[in-house]
């Protein structure tokens, strides 16, 4: 619900413990003895409360004094021209002692008011300062000749009614208080009237003036006028000044927590970190909220802010920016544009001149108070914090992902967009998929995700969030991610070839999750074993990922997935299952061949020997075999294309006359023109390149030439 600001009207609305100072100031007025006019002022900045106050006192002052103070409460801001201003004035003042059923002496003063301001109807001529007799020469300087004697006559008719209304005055023991408030937000000309009234025009007998407003502004409105003494002026007027009391920044902090902790409950804000939110909140909100007005003004906007962008933020951070936003621009601003490095890595500092350009650049862009520019930007971005040295925890990557800081490079203009538009996965999705999940329901979602082509944003996620998820939901998600269909047994695969380096990754994530090593373990071995021939191309990329992980985390056993020794015997479980696939098909068919095939020779190869040199025999095989040791380089065009050898040497697995001969023959069949052209060149150049030294080449019009020949050879066939 949004604040209205309004101020308080009731004492038991007071939550900055002014009621008491507000009883002081209603006793003051009620307590001044004197059958003069008197003019009171309650100063002090805009928005610090002062009619808040001004309200309390006035009950107070209503509840001690009873009928015997006729209170009269003017506007002048509702007034747009001098003339309308001192009209209603006086207008105010006459119908509020007319209506008065106290004492019929008020209600003939009232009427006696009625008919001064009838005969100050040159209003437009009124000086706003000097003695009242001034007014003659106002009005005739103003008036000129032709109205001199009019001008002259009401001049007298307003002495005299005034007179009256001072006699009457005199026979009463009634108080009237005048309460003009908001004094400074009129234009610098009804200032000056504002007080000429109260000094002159209207300085009656028993009547008190409470005015509020803010001393400066007023003062510089009076300078003009004044010779620049408007201060000077200002104290002969006001008999009795009052400051507003300093406002405790205490019950202020403590308004605006509960003020935000009432927001961030209905943002329904899971993530919560109380140690960054306590940073932000006194290095970065906190310094820029000094009054009540302030706290409704933050807290009417970041309602707005966070319904935007419900689920995706971090509430402190938004928090943080929204007040950056209000209250510092300049600052706002500056972040906006500087995304790219304050989202960056977190590194050591390099740039050794950056903290002391931030720090010039910062007095600039907030020169009230350098500092807190560098605090509050430093406590929202750890990257910022490290280089500046105003260290203030430094989470990872990870951390500021999971917590959708706006540190986070994927996150940060949400902050500022205040749109999900550009969002391709929710977070609450995300979280869902990984923590609720059933089988059925998980492979429907990631089955949209690849259909609309979001499956390697979604990975990410994973990996990301793959510290959150329990260790009881691991195998499920690890299943569906590894066979699309959730079950280990079917053969339905889901993941495109391309997304597999990050699927690889999240899944690693995952097993890491699982702290007990045995029961780890137990779950790779049983994903590896139960497998058929549709799944192998999923289990090859899985078995790859267990390898490479223990390979590339030597020097770190903690985080390897398995031991060396268990996955040597993972790897050969895998033969095992790879042997029984190729009781049905040979290993360059199979969808990951090439990936098997590396796993195979480096797991067994003695084993992987055999079945080549076993497999070679027949000429379709080989030809497919030898073809993958021609290296191609081509242009993006695919033009000036060169060949050479693998490094690998194929003699290893054929002779080179047995090679020569394999070729000489499938050239002259067939099947060997409905192969791939990219086969059909490589099958050339390794003709060409046989007898060659190391890495000498063969260009693509060679290779042609030759094919060129090898087609006349078929085709006179």
């Amino acid at each position: 619900m949004f604040s209205t600001d309004k101020p308080i009207t009731d004492v038991s609305e007071d939550k900055l413990g002014r009621s008491g100072f507000a009883e002081r100031l209603a006793k003051a007025i009620i307590n001044f003895n004197t059958a003069d006019s008197y003019a009171i002022a309650l100063q002090g900045s805009w928005g610090c409360g002062k009619t808040s106050v001004l309200n309390m006192a006035i009950c107070k002052i209503e509840e001690l004094a009873g009928e015997k103070t006729v209170i009269v409460k003017f506007n002048p801001w509702n007034f747009t021209t001098t003339g309308q201003l001192i009209d209603q004035f006086f207008a105010t003042m006459s119908n509020k002692l007319k209506l008065s059923k106290s004492d019929k002496r008020l209600q003939t003063v009232g009427g006696l008011i009625e008919k001064y301001s009838s005969v100050l109807e040159y209003t437009q001529y009124i000086p706003v300062v000097g003695p009242y007799l001034d007014v003659v020469k106002s009005l005739a300087k103003a008036a000129g000749k032709e109205m001199k004697e009019t001008a002259d006559k009401k001049l007298h008719d307003a002495t005299i009614q005034k007179a009256k209304i001072e006699e009457a005055l005199k026979e009463i023991d009634f108080q009237i208080l005048v309460v003009i408030d908001d004094v400074d937000r009129l234009p610098n000309d009804q200032i000056r009237l504002i007080f000429q009234l109260v000094n002159s025009v209207a300085g009656f007998p028993h009547t008190v003036y409470l005015l509020s407003y803010d001393k400066d502004i007023v003062a510089h409105a009076l300078d003009d006028v004044q010779g620049q003494r408007g201060a000077e002026y200002l104290e002969k007027i006001i008999q009795v000044p009052f400051d507003m009391p300093p406002i405790d920044e205490f019950r202020v902090r403590t308004i605006l927590r509960e003020k935000l902790e009432a927001i961030r409950k209905d943002t329904n804000s899971e993530q919560f970190d109380e140690m960054h939110w306590r940073r932000v909140f006194y290095n970065c909100i906190s310094p820029l909220v000094n009054t009540l007005r302030d706290v409704n003004r933050l807290c009417n906007v970041l309602p707005f802010s966070c319904e935007a962008v419900r689920g995706e933020v971090d509430f402190a951070d938004m928090a943080g920016i929204t007040a950056l936003r209000v209250f510092a621009p300049t600052v706002y601003e500056w972040i906006h544009n500087n995304g790219e490095h304050l989202t960056g890595e977190i590194v050591a500092k390099e740039d050794r001149d950056y903290e002391k350009r931030v720090q010039e650049e910062s007095k600039k862009l907030y020169p009230k108070d350098p500092e807190f520019m560098l605090k509050a930007v430093a406590c929202l971005f750890p990257r910022f914090s490290v280089e500046t040295l105003y260290v203030g925890g430094c989470p990872d990557e990870e951390q500021l992902h999971q917590s959708m800081r706006i540190a986070d490079r994927s996150k940060f203009n949400i902050y500022f967009s205040l749109s999900l538009e550009n969002i391709t996965i929710r977070r609450s999705d995300v979280d869902k998929s990984l923590l609720t999940m059933d089988e059925e329901q998980l492979r429907d979602y990631l089955a949209i995700l690849t259909k609309e082509g979001y499956m390697q944003s979604y990975l990410k996620e994973v990996e990301y969030h793959a510290s959150r998820v329990p260790a009881n939901r691991v195998p499920l998600l690890i299943s569906v991610l590894s066979f699309g269909q959730g079950h280990i047994d079917k053969n339905e695969e889901l993941l495109q070839a391309n997304d597999m380096v990050l699927c690889s990754a999240a899944i690693r994530r995952l097993f890491l999750q699982i702290e007990d090593y045995d029961q780890r373990y137990k779950l790779i071995e049983s994903i590896i074993r139960h497998t058929n021939e549709d799944s192998f191309a999923a289990i090859t990329r899985f078995v790859d990922s267990v390898d490479r992980n223990c390979e590339e985390l030597k020097l770190f056993p903690s985080c390897q997935l398995v031991s060396d020794a268990d996955r040597m015997h993972l790897c050969k479980v895998y033969i095992e299952d790879l042997m029984v696939v190729l009781g049905k098909r040979s290993l360059l068919e199979l969808e990951e061949g090439d990936l098997a095939e590396w796993i195979w020779k480096k797991t067994d190869e003695d084993t992987y020997r055999d079945y080549i040199k076993k497999s070679c025999t027949e000429d379709g095989f080989a030809l497919g075999f030898l073809v993958k040791f021609v290296r191609q380089y081509r242009n993006s065009d695919g033009s000036n294309a060169l060949f050479d050898f693998e490094d690998e040497p194929y003699q290893d697995y054929l002779s080179e006359s047995d090679s020569i001969a394999v070729i000489n023959r499938m050239r002259k069949r067939r099947a060997f023109w409905e192969l791939k052209r990219t086969d059909i060149e490589s099958a050339a150049a390794f003709s060409l390149l046989i007898g060659k030294s190391h890495r000498e080449k063969v260009s693509i019009n060679e290779v042609n030439s030759l094919l060129s020949e090898w087609e006349n050879e078929y085709n006179v066939r």
